[in-house]
């Protein structure tokens, strides 16, 4: 018979401690309300609001106390995942019924990252005034958008102890899989990538292209070269974020669930500057590519594209002038005018006029 307590045990998927903030809340254990600046854990289960606890209450628990050090230290019991529901077919019944017994990690994940049937619809479409053109179409199939489901199967398998299976299933998956462990915010994840792939410098750069922040000029200008410097490195990557998406943002929400702590640099689109890497290779993601041909009037919709359009749009921009290709001044007037003009402010504060500028000199420079 279920307890009201349960929910004590459930995975958590985030786990701070700091001062409360906020002047009221109350506290999930007690049941009694906190003060600002008491000492609290705020934590978070799956599909659950935020919750805080008193530390000196959450640790007394030994239901929560046990939990804690579950997720502190990646030592879940892979059945402990059986309530979670997933819409890719090998996933949701390897999981059902798995054990740490019968649990097959290269099977599960070699499935999981060869599905095909869940691709990321988008339309490409020009706008003249009031006018729609439609360019390019790829339709909505049923699930469409799972292939992302991916990396929270890795989440799972990372919580459970199961990393190091992970890299040793890695020569018999796609080439492009390894990048998309770089999504976790663990630096020492992404060294071991970057020692797997053979790509010296990969994990600094990832550490800054995944900041949760926005990046000033000077980091800008870290990836473009470094993704011009590593041409293989933008095939593979160009792939990734074709297949999985998580580049992309939406306009009220990430696709990556920044709820999950070690996604958080996922919020507010600040890991769209992934995008980066293929200023110099637009021919790598082929929403770039069928956006130069379309010309400056053409417009990304679709889940998550319609939110990215000024990451796309910046990149474009960067490699018309990397290449002091004749079309910039148009491309550029256009970044005034609608759909971009309600968007204005977003342009500046990625910095895209400053950095085209720069790109400019530059390329304007190596050809005199």
């Amino acid at each position: 018979m279920p307890t009201t307590d349960d929910w004590k045990s459930r995975p958590l998927i985030w786990l701070e401690r700091r001062p409360l903030r906020r002047r009221r809340m109350q506290d999930e254990v007690s049941r009694q309300y906190l003060c600002k600046g008491d000492d609290i854990y705020l934590f978070r289960y799956y599909m659950s609001k935020e919750k805080a606890a008193r530390t000196d209450v959450f640790d007394a628990d030994p239901t929560l106390a046990a939990n804690k050090e579950k997720y502190l230290h990646d030592a879940y019991d892979i059945r402990d995942y059986s309530f979670v529901t997933f819409r890719i077919r090998a996933i949701r019944d390897a999981l059902t019924t798995a054990t740490p017994e019968n649990l097959d990690i290269p099977a599960l994940l070699h499935a999981a990252a060869t599905t095909r049937d869940g691709e990321l619809p988008y339309k490409i479409a020009m706008y003249r005034g009031e006018q729609k053109t439609l360019l390019y179409e790829k339709k909505y199939k049923v699930d469409g958008d799972k292939n992302l489901e991916v990396l929270y199967l890795l989440y799972i398998l990372k919580k459970c102890g199961y990393m190091d299976a992970i890299f040793r299933a890695l020569p018999e998956l796609p080439e492009d899989f390894p990048l998309l462990l770089m999504c976790f915010a663990d630096n020492s994840i992404r060294r071991r990538v970057e020692e797997y792939m053979g790509i010296p410098g990969l994990a600094a750069m990832y550490n800054l292209a995944f900041a949760p922040r926005h990046l000033n000029v000077n980091d800008q200008l870290k990836l473009v070269e470094f993704g011009r410097s590593n041409p293989r490195f933008q095939e593979l990557l160009g792939a990734s974020l074709y297949r999985y998406g998580y580049h992309l943002t939406g306009t009220d929400c990430d696709l990556v669930n920044s709820n999950i702590q070690e996604f958080d640099q996922f919020r507010k689109g600040f890991c769209a500057d992934v995008l980066l890497f293929l200023v110099s290779a637009p021919d790598a993601l082929p929403q770039l590519r069928q956006l130069l041909d379309s010309g400056p009037d053409a417009y990304l919709t679709g889940s998550g594209f319609s939110g990215s359009m000024l990451w796309f749009s910046r990149n474009l921009l960067g490699y018309l002038a990397l290449n002091n290709d004749p079309r910039l001044p148009d491309w550029l007037r256009h970044t005034q005018d609608a759909p971009f003009s309600t968007r204005a402010a977003t342009h500046n504060t990625l910095k895209t006029q400053n950095l085209v500028k720069v790109l400019l000199k530059r390329a304007q420079g190596a050809r005199v």
